[in-house]
């Protein structure tokens, strides 16, 4: 096929059947060859305008793409470019348009949605033309690159081999240094037969075996045991590549020991176990003086109203005891105010709480909770909980339950606001049945007197009392000063024979 469309084979002129010469059978041969080279090559010949419009192309590239060459012809160039690479052909139309050439690579999509390379480089003509035109060919350099990929990809994976066995060996050493330095005992074993493969000196001194005898023994040997929970430990070590165990080792002596072993499932040339060992003789004494002295908090708790508990810093319970609470002190562990109390007063006591985290310095509260259908109040007191450094790592705290004690003080002052309610209602009766309070009678000589009280009381003059002795007079001044504008100021007797004549005068009226 021609290179343009519509463009005619050229025939040169018929003459007169004589022999070639041979320039001419030369130029005949040459342009044969020529068409050869374009009908067969996989290379893409083409010419295109500058809008991206096929003019022309060769078959074997359009069968490549799985296309006719009409087809191609009829179908503009984006359709051919991976979405992918569509911006960069726009920029290709607009270089090539600019400096008359353009290489590089571009990416185009198969009939059957397969993505391939192609290496161009192009030319812009615009001599002997009526519109710009460009020339050019391209290359499938899929396969190369693919080859290319592949290479960096094996390249890579050596890269990452070498690097790995570079840090495995780092890994060797450095496991050497820790075996070495380590204040724990660590002991190297295989997992199938339990042998001990390596160990550090700490190791040796705690067992009190050498090296080599350590080495000639298996883990039987110090943990008789250990056949009871290896499957549970390798129930562990399997998904997790670790697990943590308390176990009691025996010496050479024959004396045992408690050991905590954090087991760690490791992958170097092949699986080992390695286990750091501590002793936990001395945790183990602490933890049994710490249960007796639970035991002995706990005893003397019993039957008390008294609740003690702890908290951390997220405010959730670590510990609590109430041998008088309805629910077990094991319910609480682990759990916030608000999972345990009334969201409102919950967020009391968190605020209460919160302020002792943060400032250090304890508190007294009352809390109100409701259990068996009735409402109990707590007297507590808080306290922080300070580390070594003094930093507040939680709280501490007890609390009373007053209960009772606030139903008695509430019935006392409930009784005490009755009595007043009932004095003031007796005193309030007198008034109103006498008028004068503290005095009763109802002789007309005493109304006559009161009707006196009376009159003098609204005035501020100076009231003289005479009569004998017994007679009233302190409660007839008493009725005037509570009948007066000045009730509301204290009434003060004075014993004037008490008081000396000289004095008398100035006591009274000031000097």
């Amino acid at each position: 096929m021609a290179l343009h469309p519509g463009e005619r084979k050229r025939h040169l002129p018929e003459e007169a059947p004589v022999a070639w010469d041979p320039i001419r059978r030369d130029l005949k041969e040459n342009e044969d060859w020529c068409r050869d080279l374009v009908e067969h090559s996989h290379d893409l010949l083409c010419v295109h305008d500058l809008q991206g419009r096929f003019l022309s192309v060769n078959p074997g590239p359009a069968r490549v793409l799985g296309y006719s060459v009409e087809e191609v012809l009829r179908k503009p160039m984006r359709d051919f470019i991976d979405p992918q690479f569509l911006d960069q052909f726009d920029a290709y139309l607009r270089e090539i348009e600019r400096t008359g050439e353009a290489q590089g690579l571009l990416a185009l999509v198969t009939r059957s949605g397969e993505r391939r390379i192609w290496e161009y480089h192009n030319t812009l003509r615009t001599e002997g033309v009526e519109t710009p035109i460009v020339r050019g060919i391209a290359h499938d350099v899929t396969e190369r690159m693919r080859a290319q990929k592949a290479l960096r990809e094996s390249n890579d994976q050596l890269l990452a081999t070498a690097r790995a066995q570079e840090r495995t060996l780092r890994e060797l050493t450095l496991f050497r240094t820790l075996l070495d330095q380590s204040n724990d005992a660590i002991l190297v074993t295989d997992p199938e037969t339990l042998r001990f493969l390596d160990s550090n000196e700490r190791a040796w001194a705690e067992l009190g075996y050498s090296r080599e005898e350590l080495l000639s023994m298996t883990v039987f040997d110090i943990d008789p045991d250990i056949a009871s929970v290896r499957t549970q430990v390798d129930q562990q070590l399997r998904p997790a590549g670790c697990a943590i165990i308390e176990r009691a080792h025996r010496r050479k002596d024959g004396t045992t020991f408690p050991v905590e072993l954090n087991l760690h499932r490791v992958r170097l040339d092949r699986e080992y176990d390695v286990a750091v060992s501590r002793d936990i003789t001395e945790r183990k004494q602490a933890e049994e003086a710490l249960r007796e002295s639970e035991e002995r908090f706990r005893v003397a708790l019993k039957n008390s109203p008294i609740a003690v508990f702890q908290l951390d810093r997220d405010l959730r319970y670590t510990w609590s005891y109430n041998s008088q609470l309805p629910s077990p002190a094991s319910d609480k562990l682990g759990k916030t105010l608000f999972e345990l109390f009334d969201p409102e007063e919950a967020a009391r006591m968190t605020e209460v709480r919160r302020r002792v985290l943060e400032t250090g310095v304890g508190v007294r509260d009352e809390i109100h909770v409701t259990f068996g259908g009735k409402k109990h109040y707590f007297e507590t007191t808080i306290e922080p909980v300070l580390d070594s450094t003094g930093t507040v790592i939680g709280l501490t705290g007890a609390s009373m339950d007053v209960t009772e004690l606030r139903e008695t003080t509430e019935a006392l002052h409930e009784a005490k606001k009755k009595l007043t309610e009932e004095k003031l209602y007796l005193e309030q009766e007198i008034d109103t049945a006498l008028g004068f309070g503290e005095i009763i009678g109802r002789s007309k000589a005493l109304q006559t007197v009161m009707e006196h009280v009376g009159k003098v009381a609204a005035s501020t003059a100076t009231v003289l009392l005479l009569g004998e002795t017994g007679t009233g007079k302190e409660l007839v001044a008493r009725a005037i000063h509570r009948m007066s504008e000045r009730a509301n100021t204290n009434f003060i007797k004075m014993n004037c024979a008490a008081i000396p004549s000289g004095l008398l005068e100035s006591e009274l009226f000031g000097n």
